[in-house]
């Protein structure tokens, strides 16, 4: 099993805390801070062992409380910056709710094209005003290597959203690290909690697929490298 090194903490772990600052100084704009990642990891893990309580599993029953505590009332519970985090919307910024508005200028005639996109999937609705079927990803791709366009706004999107899911996959893996490393309990509760966990949450989140294959931390080895 796993040894209980705090790995989970944070402030303590300056893997993460290395990768967090360096794609912060490549103009990453991260929508929560490390105290918010840190309250995520700390009351999903509590979610979980309060799901599974040891006694449960040495009587081999499953409490009424246990079934009420489905993925759904834990979302529900958290906070609402912590909840958006999770759902990994494309964003500027702070995340947006209803529309997401950005704009792609020519540099030689200045002129201007806004784009209207879904922050839920990355579908772009219009540009000024024209319904337009592509992506975020597909136009940045299509655009990229044309010099003659302004596209910082769209290119900040993307970017924050792909760091954005790679975040949420090494947060995730911490609490499965810190599920793990709860050495009150036995080798049998612990895995039973993390399986539990990691289950519910590749169900719930579209790709999300945390591996149980591999360890935690080997998980987040792999991440970092992204």
């Amino acid at each position: 099993m796993l040894s209980n090194n705090k790995y989970y903490v944070l402030k303590h772990n300056k893997q993460f805390f290395t990768w967090y600052q360096e794609k912060k100084r490549s103009g990453y704009e991260s929508f929560l801070d490390i105290n918010d990642m840190q309250k995520m990891i700390d009351y999903i893990t509590f979610w979980y062992e309060t799901k599974v309580p040891e006694r449960d599993f040495l009587s081999s029953k499953t409490s009424d409380l246990t079934k009420y505590m489905t993925y759904n009332e834990l979302i529900y519970r958290l906070d609402l910056d912590i909840y958006d985090f999770l759902m990994c919307k494309y964003r500027m910024s702070d995340i947006e709710k209803e529309e997401l508005i950005f704009n792609i200028y020519d540099k030689n005639t200045e002129e201007k094209y806004t784009y209207k996109a879904n922050p839920n999937n990355g579908n772009i609705l219009d540009c000024n005003g024209l319904i337009t079927e592509t992506t975020l990803e597909t136009l940045l791709n299509k655009i990229i290597i044309n010099n003659k366009l302004d596209y910082k706004e769209l290119l900040k999107i993307v970017k924050n959203h792909r760091i954005d899911l790679v975040l949420r996959k090494i947060l995730l893996n911490l609490v499965s690290e810190k599920i793990l490393s709860n050495d009150t309990v036995s080798d049998e509760v612990r895995i039973l909690r993390y399986h539990t966990f990691v289950d519910e949450f590749n169900k719930n989140i579209e790709d999300l697929n945390i591996s149980l294959t591999t360890s935690p931390k080997e998980n987040i080895k792999t991440l970092i490298k992204l």
